[in-house]
């Protein structure tokens, strides 16, 4: 059995890995050779098996995406405003969340009423975005820096929308990314920066809007249009959302579904 969480080539090319042979044919047959040496292909995303098909034709594959790790809650340190409309990303600050594009849109912004864009976390991105909030004086953003898991729910809680964004990599754009279980259990609407797996999901349950992750005009408008569409359906979000978890990404079935398929 083999379960795939990123599917490569596409995320290690996103990443860096020079697209020049003999490195890419090694690169091919190695993947090539893993699938074919499989009885059973497990995948984190539904988008994966499109990718595999073409290293891997007769395999079976199975779709067995992340579960919501539950953990006992704490109260934050962080109280976010509440006269403001707090837009909220939480998660690992690097090249693949795409905030530099976040930023860019939110810079273009033209808000009737008080906002803030709350962004929680650290990572190799963290002091480039710092920069260009102040080189550009992009108003209402805040860096709260790290907070411990178990203190990250509450600080959601607080939030008005959860942005989930992604880098524009088509490889990158096939994950289910893991924070997006911890989004639906606070079951907030979530503005996507994406397209590709996010893009469905959200879309198609319902859970928010979306917006194309390489245009900031785009971003600027959508996150415009996050406002009224959260403050008018952040109840049927919440009911969506738990449904999608309790249905699409329970714990217990996945695990059930990989045990009957080991059984058989």
């Amino acid at each position: 059995f083999v379960w795939t969480f990123d599917i490569w080539p596409d995320a290690v090319y996103a990443y860096g890995f020079p697209r020049i042979a003999p490195l890419t044919l090694f690169l091919n047959h190695l993947i090539r050779k893993v699938y074919r040496n499989s009885d059973h292909i497990l995948v984190s995303s539904r988008k994966f098996i499109e990718s595999i098909r073409v290293y891997v034709a007769d395999r079976p594959v199975t779709y067995a995406p992340n579960w919501l790790v539950e953990e006992t809650h704490k109260v934050s340190g962080v109280r976010l405003d509440t006269s403001r409309f707090n837009f909220t990303f939480a998660g690992n600050i690097s090249k693949a969340q795409n905030l530099e594009n976040v930023l860019l849109g939110w810079a273009k912004t033209r808000f009737v009423i008080p906002v803030a864009l709350n962004i929680i976390g650290e990572g190799s991105s963290l002091k480039s975005l710092r920069e260009l909030v102040e080189r550009r004086s992009i108003p209402n953003v805040y860096f709260w820096g790290r907070y411990p898991s178990d203190q990250v729910e509450d600080i959601l809680r607080q939030s008005d929308v959860l942005v989930l964004p992604l880098m524009a990599d088509p490889g990158i754009q096939k994950t289910e990314p893991f924070k997006l279980q911890t989004y639906l259990h606070v079951g907030k609407p979530i503005f996507g920066i994406a397209y590709g797996s996010i893009q469905d999901i959200v879309e198609m349950n319902g859970l928010g809007i979306c917006a194309a992750p390489n245009h900031p005009d785009e971003i600027a408008a959508k996150f415009q249009e996050m406002v009224p569409f959260a403050e008018k359906c952040h109840k049927e979000v919440a009911e969506r959302s738990r449904m999608l978890l309790l249905s699409r990404f329970d714990k217990e079935q996945i695990i059930s579904r990989i045990l009957s398929i080991m059984s058989k």
